[in-house]
């Protein structure tokens, strides 16, 4: 019996052993979706690594002090380059995609700026703009960079590994959303000229649900369970390895038969309130499964969901076929009550700094409006044929979702349409 438990002891944390070479994608979609732009960025930013190491030689692996500073300051400049490639997911495929996906007759983007101290999604809205939808685009960075790390950990569970020179950019795209709501002044939540997105999503949030209470206290104790993520620690043992060794680290996980596992758990934002998720990774023969359960409450609302992704099921002759499924049931999102006044608006983000937020003005929805529910489902098939005896595949993702909110798609019913190419490099 001992021999048993001190043999599964030991091989609870079974380091990976997985060598595959994950495959990068370059897709687009209608409205440049936080997907698209988190799986573009990913690839331009390996891009860069791959780069690097063909154009210097690839990093040392020698253990010394002269080595090991060298390395230090290539991890510091790679840190400096993947927070503004972050910086671009917030704010052109979070808070960029939400006003595309909402359309020109409620809000269109005028531009983005960068520097070095901050960025900025600069929009006008219509008269038509309700609460509940603005609030939409208050949380779509912070929507946009969680799926960022998202597509990060199934790279590197596809490979096995982490490279320390990625280290940062999932790192700061899973805790932007802690970082910004730790971030929040102890002020009443008021509308205000220059402001902060989590400011912005709040009052919004209780201007739709008046009934509601979330104090900014409340958001920060809740959005401490991020820090339970095994990916943000990984990350940083990462980062050191890199600059001890110059080598990757290998992911380690929970033997369960034949698959390895690991779980994640996370807080995100809705337009009718916060929900958790419980994520779960599984690899089998160098392929990850994802799935979640999410859920929340908020104004006498209860709501929940779960989804699953597997983006090789089958191969074939250089095909591949994947799928995924989500499902929820949710408040209705509010496209015709609750007006705000015409203005115009800006997400500034000096890394956690947000403009623009004006009072409610119009009409305002009913108690029953409120608290309908709807049940939606989202589906789609990821289809890649590699081209002839290359690394490169075609990639289409064709499927549909219903009416609701599923982060990093549109809001209303509508087709899903991902397409371009997938590539071993």
């Amino acid at each position: 019996m001992k021999k048993k438990q001190i043999f599964f002891l030991s091989s609870l944390f079974l380091f990976s052993s997985l060598s595959a070479d994950p495959e990068y994608q370059v897709i687009g979609d209608i409205n440049f979706s936080a997907y698209s732009g988190a799986e573009d960025i990913i690839t331009f930013q390996h891009g860069l690594v791959v780069g690097v190491d063909k154009l210097v030689g690839r990093p040392p692996t020698r253990r010394s002090v002269k080595d090991g500073f060298g390395r230090f300051f290539e991890i510091l400049a790679w840190d400096v380059t993947n927070v503004y490639l972050a910086i671009v997911q917030h704010e052109v495929f979070g808070h960029g995609y939400r006003i595309r996906d909402l359309g020109t007759e409620y809000a269109k983007v005028k531009g983005y700026s960068f520097s070095w101290d901050g960025a900025a999604t600069h929009f006008s809205i219509t008269n038509r703009m309700t609460t509940s939808l603005e609030s939409t685009i208050s949380s779509g960075g912070v929507e946009a960079t969680a799926i960022l790390a998202n597509r990060l950990r199934l790279k590197w569970l596809e490979s096995g590994k982490i490279d320390g020179r990625e280290s940062a950019l999932y790192s700061f795209s899973q805790q932007d959303i802690t970082h910004y709501v730790l971030s929040i002044d102890k002020v009443p939540i008021l509308p205000e000229e220059s402001g902060h997105d989590i400011n912005s999503y709040l009052y919004l949030l209780h201007a739709t649900y008046p009934n509601g209470k979330l104090t900014k206290s409340q958001l920060k104790a809740r959005v401490l369970i991020n820090y339970l993520d095994p990916f943000t620690y990984f990350s940083y043992y990462a980062q050191g390895k890199f600059v001890v060794n110059g080598r990757p680290m290998n992911i380690p996980m929970i033997p369960i038969r034949d698959y390895k596992y690991l779980p994640s758990v996370r807080l995100g934002l809705t337009p009718f309130g916060p929900e958790y998720f419980l994520e779960n990774f599984l690899v089998k023969n160098q392929t990850p499964i994802y799935f979640y359960v999410k859920w929340g409450s908020f104004a006498n609302n209860n709501y929940y969901g779960f989804g699953v992704e597997q983006p090789h099921l089958l191969s074939y002759k250089g095909w591949k076929l994947g799928y995924r499924f989500d499902a929820w049931r949710q408040p209705y999102i509010l496209f015709d009550k609750g007006l705000l006044s015409n203005f115009s608006s800006e997400s500034s983000d000096d890394f956690w700094g947000v403009k623009g937020i004006q009072e409610t003005s119009g009409s305002t929805p009913s108690e029953h409006d409120l608290h309908k529910k709807r049940i939606g489902v989202a589906m789609s098939v990821c289809i890649e044929k590699q081209i002839a005896e290359s690394a490169f595949s075609t990639y289409f993702q064709p499927g549909f979702k219903t009416a609701g909110f599923l982060p990093g798609q549109a809001l209303r019913a509508a087709p899903i349409i991902f397409g371009g190419v997938s590539i071993k490099f």
